[in-house]
């Protein structure tokens, strides 16, 4: 018996399954492909997304092997209407990963299977569900080969003909336009003059060709009509009838599929003991990178919950994920759906004028999507602040928490981010010792683990040159979830200890041991 089965293994099952297992949790990850997935598909990686691969260890990884930030041209027809680099923001200690990177999703699901191997954990290729029954304590699963597995949960990461899914009968609500349909490949590109993403639009009609580096295949993206089938001699038509660019040449496929245009999302996400996430619960079209990172951060926002649960958390603590993801979910579908209709089909009206349109509109695109950490205000993990402690977009609850730089007591530099990392609750004090959760005050320990640590700042994280504070509103106590999260910002120890109790699954039969770790401990680990 396994603590949690991981049906699917693209990125969403490879982090969930790697969150788990660092997280002290055991895990099984099948996948019913003889082998890893091929194509670029999923293309850009968003500044939370590397928010949660720092969280794993694993971000440098993926800036290492990502690419830098690229020029854009956009054409309507032959004629150019932009022609434009976005410049890179700088990192600063609160935001140390401010831009997208762009890397296909092979390579993605490269890096995350390598680091789960390392874990321990290999992916089981060629074996698929053939259905499950959940037993209320447990969930039994059946495979196509007649063996079995039981779990204490199993989450389903499929894919959007997910078998879990439709096993758990949940309506996979909207709609497919089988006339809107796209030929995504990766092939070689020769006859461009630069290294840059194109992307020409027209009646209907779309092509895109992203690069990733030097001597990799480029990303082809094609609006195609009903009854065309995807092949390389179609490919090079559409690119000489859309470019009018008689040098361009596409070649040597690596991968080629078709895309139908799909608005769905599940109707739950949870039945049971059973959980949907990425493109099992959402499907959407492929502009704006959203899919790949929406299944991440769905599988980051379960795996903390389930890892606690199995501490001695209250299970109620599972019904949030729902609760905070599907809307997000439906947020999501719709603007995928504006970004597809406005790379398709620019209304005639706007040509006139677009090429005094699109770079702008495109650049705030760009800049929106750095920006684009999505926010729990209403989920019933945050707690409201008691007063007004926003000024602007100054830090609330229900945001992502800041990053920030310190040094502990001995000198050693230490991130707030090193602090975070693991399944556990972290209470910031400021001015203030820690608050007592079940009586037993909080306070800095020699020991790793427990479901709450807490950190006095100025006493246990030397805040150097004060951005940290800068970072949080003038509150007594910020209490950060583990997957990054504020979940509160106050002033009243009682209620800060009150929330712990309540979500933090702490034990007090344990005689407070299960405390806090030290900040020189975390720093050095």
């Amino acid at each position: 018996m396994v603590d949690v089965l991981v049906v699917g293994a693209g990125p969403t099952g490879l982090i969930l399954a790697l969150q788990l297992k660092q997280w002290g949790m055991s895990v099984r990850i099948v996948e019913r492909s003889l082998g890893p997935q091929e194509g670029s598909r999923g293309f850009g990686i968003k500044p939370r997304t590397l928010e949660i691969f720092d969280a794993l260890g694993i971000a440098d990884q993926f800036l290492a092997a990502a690419g830098t930030a690229q020029r854009t041209k956009v054409h309507l027809g032959g004629a150019l209407l932009a022609d434009f680099t976005l410049a890179a923001d700088a990192p600063t200690a609160a935001r140390p990963y401010p831009n997208y990177v762009s890397m296909p999703q092979w390579k993605t699901e490269e890096i995350l299977r390598t680091s789960l191997s390392r874990a321990g954990v290999e992916v089981e290729f060629g074996t698929a569900v053939a259905g499950f029954v959940d037993e209320g304590s447990s969930v039994l699963a059946t495979f196509e080969d007649g063996t079995q597995e039981r779990a204490s949960y199993l989450v389903g990461c499929d894919g959007g003909r997910s078998t879990v899914r439709k096993a758990l009968g949940v309506e996979f609500e909207g709609s497919t336009t089988e006339d809107a349909r796209a030929l995504l490949a990766d092939v070689d590109v020769t006859g461009l003059p630069d290294h840059a993403v194109h992307l020409w639009m027209g009646d209907q009609q779309m092509l895109a060709l992203r690069p990733y580096r030097e001597g990799e295949p480029w990303q082809a993206v094609a609006s195609i009509g009903p009854g065309q089938e995807p092949s390389l001699e179609l490919l090079q038509r559409i690119v000489a009838e859309r470019s009018g660019v008689e040098s361009l040449r596409v070649s040597n496929p690596r991968w080629m599929s078709v895309w139908r245009y799909s608005l769905r999302i599940a109707s739950r996400y949870r039945v049971g003991r059973v959980f949907l996430a990425g493109d099992a619960a959402h499907v959407h079209s492929p502009f704006g990178a959203f899919g790949l990172n929406t299944g991440v951060q769905d599988a980051f926002n379960l795996g903390w919950k389930l890892a606690l649960v199995r501490r001695g958390a209250d299970e109620t603590l599972l019904d949030t994920y729902e609760a905070e993801r599907l809307p997000v979910g439906q947020a999501i579908l719709a603007e995928s759906d504006r970004r597809f209709s406005a790379a398709t089909a620019p209304p005639r009206l706007l040509r006139p004028i677009l090429p005094h349109l699109v770079k702008p509109f495109l650049v705030r695109l760009n800049k929106r999507g750095r920006t684009d950490h999505p926010r729990y205000p209403a989920s019933p993990l945050t707690l409201p602040a008691r007063r007004r402690l926003r000024w602007g977009r100054a830090l609330a609850p229900g945001d992502t928490a800041p990053d920030g730089v310190g040094r502990t007591p001995g000198g050693r530099s230490v991130r707030l981010f090193d602090l975070f990392r693991g399944p556990h609750f972290t209470v910031l004090a400021f001015g203030r010792e820690l608050p007592a959760v079940d009586g037993v005050e909080l306070r800095p320990r020699e020991q790793v683990g427990g479901p709450v640590r807490g950190f006095v700042i100025g006493r246990d994280v030397i805040d150097v040159d004060g951005t940290i504070r800068r970072s949080y509103p003038r509150c007594a106590f910020a209490v950060i979830r583990p997957d990054g999260y504020v979940a509160a910002l106050i002033d009243d120890a009682a209620e800060a200890s009150a929330y712990l109790e309540r979500w933090a699954g702490y034990c007090p039969d344990d005689g407070g041991t299960r405390g806090v770790s030290t900040v020189g401990e975390v720093a050095a680990g």
